[in-house]
């Protein structure tokens, strides 16, 4: 009678988790090969894209955080900013430090989130534009037509939201020296999440890419599985804005206390994917770039990242960092809670 009470998601994904065990004890040769692509996409793609960036964004947040502002809107602009140069769970993980500071009401955060996910400019421009269309002038107008589509959904909420007044605090001077150690640990935290949704999803598509129907599901799970399956720079614009659902669990992992509305954070995605292939579109039309640069160099995805010492390096390190988190956790017997505290 007990199972009886169980809501219809748990047992969803009970049977998924099912599928997922026998495909993998099934077939453990695609299981294997997929976790390695995963593995070097992190390695050489991921890691080195994403921490040097996401530090000084969360380094830049803490030094901000020692000024009161009478005004948010410097402190938006920054985050805003920050999040469009980080990559997709840094918005996420500013706004989660900022709420757990006091420093920004939960209302707000959320309504900033739905503009603050966006693609990295290092990996639109290096591995998307250069690796995938070999072109970095096309690299440059994907990272502004997300940048223009993140910009015109910002100006349109902040103009019907309420404005609220700036939390007066008083602020802890830190030692720079904690502040920098601080960064480095929570900006190491937020790359392991992201390499572990990243690695889970590259296993999950290995499986998908088998089925000629099936495989067009990659649209919607992980980025840059999506982005191999595509030569159309517009939907390629989309598919930068929109994420996927890895993207959407990086964003719940690094905000897990905004309680945030996953509905809205669909729609918003939806919209600035839409509004991203539009200006791609005029971009396209008015400096009419040469043919060659929509050539399908898919690269970055297999043997760009091969063979590298770097991946070795940073496979080690990201062990050693998880071990070190799971030594620090108190493990409560609530998968959720547990995952994502």
């Amino acid at each position: 009678m007990i199972f009886l009470r169980t809501n219809k998601k748990s047992w969803l994904f009970l049977i998924f988790s099912f599928i997922c065990l026998i495909l993998f004890a099934a077939f453990p040769k695609i299981a294997v090969s997929s976790a390695e692509k995963g593995l070097l996409l992190c390695g050489n793609v991921i890691i080195p894209s994403l921490f040097p960036i996401n530090f000084c964004a969360v380094l830049i947040m803490k030094i901000f955080s020692e000024f009161d502002f009478r005004s948010f809107f410097l402190k938006k602009a920054v985050i805003f900013i920050l999040s469009m140069l980080g990559g997709y769970p840094t918005g996420a993980k500013l706004l989660e430090e900022e709420y757990k500071s006091g420093n920004i009401s939960k209302k707000l955060c959320n309504t900033m989130l739905l503009y603050s996910v966006n693609g990295g400019v290092g990996f639109i421009i290096s591995a998307v534009g250069y690796g995938i269309f070999g072109s970095v002038k096309i690299g440059c107008f994907f990272f502004l037509s997300q940048f223009l589509s993140s910009l015109f959904l910002a100006l349109i909420l902040n103009r019907f939201s309420k404005n609220e007044k700036p939390v007066i605090r008083k602020t802890r001077t830190q030692n720079p020296a904690d502040v920098f150690v601080l960064s480095v640990s929570e900006t190491a935290n937020t790359v392991l999440s992201v390499c572990s949704y990243v690695l889970i999803f590259s296993v999950i598509n290995g499986f998908l890419l088998k089925s000629k129907i099936l495989r067009y599901l990659c649209f919607f799970t992980e980025i840059t599985s999506a982005l191999s399956l595509t030569k159309n720079i517009y939907l390629t614009a989309f598919l930068l804005s929109f994420g996927g659902i890895s993207i959407l669990c990086q964003i719940l992992s690094n905000a897990k206390d905004l309680e945030i509305n996953i509905k809205n954070l669909i729609i918003s995605r939806i919209v600035c994917g839409l509004l991203s292939s539009g200006f791609m579109f005029v971009f396209l039309k008015v400096f009419c770039p040469s043919a060659e640069v929509f050539s399908n160099n898919i690269y970055f995805v297999s043997k760009a990242i091969v063979s590298k010492p770097s991946v070795t390096l940073s496979l080690l390190m990201m062990i050693i960092l998880l071990i070190i988190s799971l030594e620090g956790k108190k493990i409560g017997g609530n998968l959720k809670f547990d995952l994502l505290k």
